[in-house]
């Protein structure tokens, strides 16, 4: 696979870097629900557009691959 291949964020960011910023966001998401800085809704928008920026899923990155 060649890097004209990759989306900017496969391309840019490693997959460890790319997890734990995931991770950190799947965080902080509740503890903003719970002072209500956002709506569970709109939470759950942003978690579903940031795991497609950072493509988290089956085909982007596979949790089991990244130590």
């Amino acid at each position: 696979m060649t890097t004209e291949d990759l989306n900017p964020a496969e391309r840019y960011l490693t997959p460890a870097t790319r997890k734990w910023i995931y991770q950190i966001s799947i965080a902080v998401a509740p503890l903003m629900a719970g002072i209500g800085i956002m709506s569970g809704g709109m939470i759950q928008t942003i978690l579903v557009l940031i795991a497609a920026v950072l493509t988290v899923g089956t085909n982007g990155l596979a949790s089991t691959k990244v130590k």
